[in-house]
């Protein structure tokens, strides 16, 4: 059983963060590779069941197979004693029903294009692969902090391939979302998977579910037999493209559907060419904010080239002062920490942090980045403003005590090994006769720490400059945003 508040092979187990009907998730430090990660486990009941088992490995193996920047990267799947886990990335963000509620009129048009078209591309590849994710719902979609989208959560998905089959007549998913067909425990082809995002966007246009009920059989039964009202009749500006494109999406019969996932996706690209000026602003946003977040869908596979490309055009056009500017910044900064150029880096991360529009997790990431590089005063000084009660005081809090132990751990190593050279006689220098012993003067463990640590602390630190200038404010600025 993992425990909070406490270390688990290299990982510091920080809070759980997810509870499902056969697993957990918790927010967790990775000591080796300096980096906040999500830790799936079994719940202890299930841990020896080999059907529980056989899913969970079914799940990383899946995301292994899926790799995309609009679905949850899974960073290593391995055993802590008798206990199996699933690390996977973890997003400093919000789920998509956390974005629903506080728009309980509808999301922006554009952003809820905007989210559509990613699950869309993160379906296009699974479907590829002939994985049925069937449990795609608000809760298992996430957008961090940059607004890009990941999905996440293929516990109940199958492939082809797979030999654990529901059972016949078992309903799996979340019937809310769930399709007709797999709401009554029948089989399941990529449809159903286009039924649930229909219900998912009509939500982000309309702020309201397409089926409510008051209990379960209320709700199904609705599903199978009521019409659904037309989102435009509840949002009058909803374009008449969008509208019947959510709703043919959300046909009771799988024929009337589209086709497949590559078909909506080729219904979306004409929609958006057909469209000009404004309407096309208002629905897929401007040219240079897609070109910014294009930029981060290739830093998140990888493809540096193609990030720095485009965020070079976006630096070109946007002035520095501008809204998007910090999160510009704070790509690049990651870009050269990616690539291993920490130099180039900390001068990005010192620029982003002096921005009034730098956010805690940017401050985050910094002390992490500096943890990395080993340079533990400066990692505790980016930390010093975060409290129990701030966004993201937790993970700071906790990467806080990880560190001190380290130090502590590395002090008390120090001692030992000095105390094994003074027991050691093999190690004492024979004195000559009538040879006065000189004296010697020795560093302490605590001592050599800290000169050990002093050519890194004094890197780049100017008084009042730089992002140690910026901690400064950063208690009355940026901890009070969320």
């Amino acid at each position: 059983m993992i425990q909070l508040q406490s270390y688990f092979g290299d990982y510091y187990i920080i809070d759980e963060i997810a509870s499902g009907g056969m697993a957990s998730i918790c927010l967790a430090y990775d000591r080796k590779n300096y980096r906040f990660v999500a830790l799936k486990t079994l719940f202890s009941q299930y841990a020896a069941d080999p059907v529980f088992l056989k899913r969970l490995q079914r799940e990383g193996d899946i995301y292994k197979s899926l790799r995309h920047p609009n679905i949850i990267e899974l960073l290593d799947c391995c055993y802590e004693g008798d206990t199996p886990y699933l690390i996977l990335e973890y997003i400093h963000g919000e789920t998509l029903a956390g974005l629903i509620a506080r728009n309980p009129a509808g999301c922006k048009l554009r952003v809820a294009v905007r989210v559509m078209e990613d699950i869309i591309g993160s379906l296009v590849q699974a479907h590829a692969k002939s994985i049925i994710h069937r449990d795609l719902q608000p809760q298992n979609v996430l957008i961090d902090g940059c607004g890009v989208v990941k999905l996440f959560d293929f516990g109940i998905a199958y492939a082809e391939d797979d030999l654990v089959r529901t059972i016949t007549g078992t309903i799996m998913g979340t019937i809310l979302y769930a399709s007709p067909e797999q709401s009554e425990g029948k089989e399941v082809d990529e449809r159903a998977d286009l039924y649930s995002l229909g219900m998912v966007f009509y939500e982000l246009l309309t702020g309201k579910k397409a089926v409510e009920g008051n209990d379960l059989g209320e709700v199904l039964e609705k599903k199978l037999l009521s019409k659904i009202v037309p989102p435009k009749e509840h949002r009058p500006e909803i374009p008449d493209t969008l509208n019947k494109m959510t709703l043919k999406l959300l046909e009771k019969v799988p024929d009337k559907r589209h086709r497949s996932i590559g078909a909506l996706f080729e219904d979306l690209i004409d929609l958006r060419c057909n469209l000009v000026g404004e309407e096309q602003k208002m629905l897929f946003g401007s040219t240079i904010e897609r070109e910014l977040y294009d930029a981060k869908k290739h830093f998140a596979v990888g493809r540096f080239d193609e990030a720095f490309e485009k965020a070079r055009i976006f630096a070109e056009k946007v002035p520095k002062k501008a809204k998007r500017r910090a999160d510009f910044v704070y790509l690049l900064a990651r870009l050269h920490r990616a690539m291993g150029k920490n130099d180039e880096a900390e001068k990005y991360f010192d620029n982003l942090l002096t921005l009034p529009t730098a956010r805690n997790e940017h401050l985050l990431d910094f002390a992490v980045f500096m943890h990395s590089l080993g340079r533990h005063d400066d990692a505790l000084e980016a930390l010093e403003p975060f409290t129990e009660s701030a966004p993201l005081g937790a993970p700071a809090i906790a990467l806080r005590k990880v560190i001190k132990d380290q130090k502590k751990n590395k002090v008390a190593a120090a001692i030992l090994a000095d105390m094994d050279d003074d027991d050691d006689p093999g190690l004492m220098e024979p004195m000559t006769p009538g040879e006065p012993k000189k004296a010697e003067t020795k560093e302490t463990p605590a001592a050599a720490e800290n000169a050990e640590d002093k050519p890194s602390e004094d890197k780049g630190k100017k008084e009042g400059k730089g992002w140690r200038g910026a901690i400064s404010s950063w208690f009355s600025r940026a901890i009070s945003k969320k």
